[in-house]
């Protein structure tokens, strides 16, 4: 009984404003692409998804971002696999 009058009053206090609930998640997703010997991002993927917005978001971020120095083997540019983590902090 106690829990369902204190349950009652909680969403009263929502209702009219008076009380805010937060929500904070910090959420990771993995991405593997490879660097090309020109500097440019390939290939990117997900290794670990959180949820079809935030997937989108990661790739078009990763698609357009700026060349990249190349690593260097034996005094020559060569293609490099990178696994990044890209945290996502969401707030309610």
């Amino acid at each position: 009984m106690l829990f369902i009058l204190l349950k009652h009053t909680i969403v009263e206090l929502f209702i009219a404003g008076k009380l805010q609930i937060r929500y904070n998640k910090h959420t990771n997703i993995v991405e593997r692409s490879s660097v090309s010997p020109d500097g440019i991002v390939q290939n990117p993927m997900l290794l670990k998804s959180l949820e079809w917005s935030a997937d989108k978001e990661a790739l078009r971020v990763i698609k357009n971002i700026p060349k990249w120095l190349p690593a260097i083997k034996n005094a020559k540019p060569i293609t490099v696999t990178n696994i990044q983590t890209i945290t996502f902090s969401v707030d309610y």
